[in-house]
């Protein structure tokens, strides 16, 4: 498997890495009853919440970018969702209104920004080399238990997250450090995140 990579590593790369491990572990392969192969898409801009629809589940961009796990986050959120598409209902909204409670209602400001925090993330794994990954993730599990769980589980609230980018930040080498500083100030996904934050910042002030 490629955790994330651009563009996407052809599955015939995939499969010869495979055969190569298997062969380095001492496991020989007897037969082959089927091949199964994937893509999953992952990061990218939320579903646009002016659509006469609500997106739901992978197609909602609920793809953890990290681990490409959804399955558990789009049951978490599904009572909400279906508790709001029932006030929708009852109140007899039009079409626009209705998607757009429900959209707004499994897209709170914080979790865009928790949102965007892991595209954060998944855009700077996929500019690193070899080298800096395995730098990045021995930092990364050198971080507080809760906090490199609660980053894989999507369960860090975004203030959560800022603490976590602080101690990843403090405790990385000076390469992943120069690689955060740049990716933030000059790759299209610091200017995303930011302004997820700015927005949140922005609504508690009212």
């Amino acid at each position: 498997t490629c955790l994330v990579a651009k563009p996407a590593l052809p599955f015939s790369v995939l499969k010869r890495r495979l055969e190569r491990r298997l062969a380095a572990s001492g496991v020989k392969v007897h037969t082959v009853h089927e091949e199964e192969w994937s893509y999953i898409p992952v990061g990218g801009p939320l579903p646009d919440g002016g659509q006469p629809l609500t997106a739901f589940g992978a197609a909602a961009n609920m793809v953890h970018p990290a681990t490409g796990y959804s399955v558990a986050r789009s049951f978490g959120e599904a009572p909400g969702v279906a508790d709001a598409i029932a006030r929708a209902l009852r109140a007899k909204l039009p079409v626009e209104a209705a998607a757009s409670q429900v959209w707004n209602t499994l897209w709170p400001l914080e979790r865009r920004a928790q949102a965007a925090f892991h595209v954060f993330g998944m855009e700077l794994l996929a500019g690193l080399d070899a080298q800096e990954t395995n730098s990045f993730f021995r930092t990364f599990f050198r971080l507080p238990g809760p906090y490199w769980r609660g980053f894989l589980a999507s369960s860090l609230s975004p203030g959560q997250l800022v603490v976590f980018a602080l101690l990843t930040f403090v405790i990385a080498g000076v390469d992943i450090k120069t690689r955060l500083v740049a990716h933030l100030s000059t790759d299209p996904a610091g200017r995303y995140v930011l302004g997820a934050y700015r927005a949140l910042l922005a609504r508690t002030k009212e």
